[in-house]
């Protein structure tokens, strides 16, 4: 996790060089400083919270990119948008309308979230504590068995 999180530092960096406006550079500098502070902690004061913070950043830009890609290319299509341009690109093709390949990019987004929530559940799990990574994830058996819902979410 502190890898990913360096990686994550050092792409919001280097986002920088291309066009920065005012808006960026400010939340660049707060999620590049708020990360390198949580890494410090992370280290020196309290050990899991990397994890969690790399994984609330995942899931949040995650989301964030699958209601986009909803709102501009399901939705409505966009003449600037990449789903667009292929439509042009294409343009005896039916199956390649901009609203087509807004929704063939919306389920492969949704599929990459499951996947990575499985991915998660498993990396997280008390199995995978003193395993690597890889072997985590090729030896790992998933069980999801254990969720139950009662339908009371405040229980």
């Amino acid at each position: 996790a502190t890898a990913a999180a360096v990686v994550l530092i050092l792409c919001l960096l280097v986002s920088l060089c291309y066009s920065p406006n005012k808006t960026m550079v400010i939340l660049v500098f707060f999620y590049s400083i708020s990360t390198f502070a949580v890494i410090w902690i992370e280290w020196y004061v309290y050990t899991p919270l990397i994890q969690y913070i790399i994984l609330y950043f995942g899931v949040f830009m995650s989301f964030i990119a699958v209601t986009d890609i909803w709102e501009h290319t399901v939705v409505r299509a966009s003449p600037g948008s990449d789903a667009y341009a292929l439509h042009q690109e294409y343009e005896g093709c039916p199956c390649c309308l901009p609203r087509c390949v807004g929704f063939t990019w919306f389920i492969c987004a949704l599929l990459m979230q499951v996947s990575a929530f499985i991915l998660d559940y498993m990396l997280l799990s008390e199995e995978c504590e003193e395993q690597g990574w890889l072997a985590c994830i090729f030896d790992t058996k998933v069980d999801f068995s254990d969720w139950r819902w009662d339908g009371d979410l405040f229980h």
